[in-house]
């Protein structure tokens, strides 16, 4: 049996999850749906999830992730008389989509798609927070033409959790910030391994 002593040590060692404004990765769907929504220009915000009115195929995760339990969950916002995706303000300057992803009603990634203009505001805002980057790293993005551009990948670890900002990402005047537990998204594959290959789970 643990001592108090001994099990308040290894709660004091475990890694705090990393948060998007106050969600932590490993949150409930519940805990999820809680956070204040928000307001904008056009009136009150709300959380959609997979398959609730008024969401797009933009939250219909792919067959396999889907076919395994993943959902998506992002804000809708009323425009012009219907729903569509809401942005959150990351800064007064800077707003952005957002997508949270969950695996067993537990929140395990979330995906921020800011402009390439916020890059130096996001990058600062990350170490400010998380402290420096664990691994910086100069890639390639390439675009359907060919073209290809210098992009800036910074990397942040805690735990299984890892934060991963790419700049540019799918589109040159894009950049994406991806907060992901990688345990859980080992989980995934396993699952998805198991449905195509029943043999795989013995």
């Amino acid at each position: 049996m643990l001592t108090i002593a001994f099990a308040a040590a290894l709660q004091a060692a475990s890694p705090v999850a990393f948060d998007f404004k106050g969600i932590h990765l490993g949150a409930t769907l519940a805990e999820f749906r809680a956070q204040p929504a928000g307001v904008s220009d056009q009136g009150p915000m709300h959380w959609a999830c997979t398959g609730e009115q008024g969401t797009g195929p933009w939250l219909a995760p792919p067959p396999p992730e889907s076919e395994v339990g993943v959902s998506m969950c992002s804000l809708l916002e009323m425009t012009s008389g219907s729903w569509t995706r809401g942005w959150i303000t990351l800064t007064p300057e800077y707003r952005a989509p957002v997508e949270f992803s969950f695996y067993r009603d537990h929140l395990y990634q979330i995906a921020v798609f800011p402009d390439i203009q916020a890059l130096s505001t996001v990058e600062a805002g990350l170490v400010a927070k998380f402290g420096p980057p664990a691994r910086t790293e100069e890639g390639t993005f390439q675009v359907r033409s060919g073209a290809t551009f210098p992009q800036r990948i910074l990397t942040w670890s805690r735990g299984s959790q890892r934060i991963r900002l790419e700049a540019p990402a799918l589109t040159t005047e894009k950049m994406q910030v991806f907060y992901l537990d990688t345990a859980v998204a080992q989980q995934i594959e396993a699952a998805i391994r198991a449905r195509r290959n029943p043999a795989d789970a013995m």
